[in-house]
């Protein structure tokens, strides 16, 4: 693999030169790699605009060179998918712009993703579903087939949507939860944890 040498205010870091990150991202990396929570795509988008924003006006006060402007107010603001390589999607689904399919994901047949949609780690989504717009899914919840789920919801860790339900807008579904039934808007839907003490 080839690297390359990126600097910040500690030092030097060797980067590979696959990835697009600096310096200070590749020493957390390395040594802070505690867990898979990522920046959401829609900050990511918000500093793509600011940066395009940027180019613009130091392009016309001459700031910056006019290729380098040129390329950056091109390029700059699409959003990107992330997918793991460990993921499985299969043929006929549909994925939007900005998405993060995370380790050991499904996204199963003819189902399709929105923009800006986190599908974490080990989650699966199964055929027919349709996930909108900066939906959030938390690690090994299960989708079931035919499912529908609104724009900017939440679906908590180990959760499970039995197949064919609509999931309103804005609903946070809380970890470990079994939906049986439709959800309207905004509503909040918590564990109850049964504890059994020997007597």
């Amino acid at each position: 693999m080839k690297y390359r040498i990126e600097f910040d205010s500690i030092g030097k870091i060797k980067v590979p030169g696959d990835k697009y990150w600096g310096a200070s991202t590749e020493r957390s990396n390395k040594y802070f790699n505690i867990g898979d929570f990522l920046v959401r795509p829609i900050v990511i988008h918000s500093i793509a605009i600011i940066k395009k924003a940027a180019a613009i006006i130091n392009a016309s006060n001459k700031d910056l060179d006019p290729k380098i402007s040129k390329y950056i107010i091109k390029n700059n603001g699409e959003l990107v998918n992330a997918i793991h390589p460990s993921s499985s999607i299969s043929k006929g689904s549909k994925i939007g712009k900005g998405n993060f399919i995370g380790r050991n994901s499904s996204l199963n047949y003819n189902s399709t993703l929105g923009d800006s949609v986190i599908i974490n780690t080990s989650s699966v989504i199964e055929h027919d579903s349709l996930i909108q717009n900066g939906v959030h899914i938390g690690p090994g919840a299960v989708i079931c087939g035919g499912v529908h789920i609104k724009e900017h919801s939440f679906v908590g860790a180990n959760s499970i949507i039995r197949e064919n339900i609509i999931i309103g807008k804005n609903v946070i579904i809380g970890a470990g939860s079994v939906v049986v039934s439709n959800i309207p808007d905004v509503i909040y839907l918590h564990t109850i944890i049964f504890c059994l003490i020997p007597s």
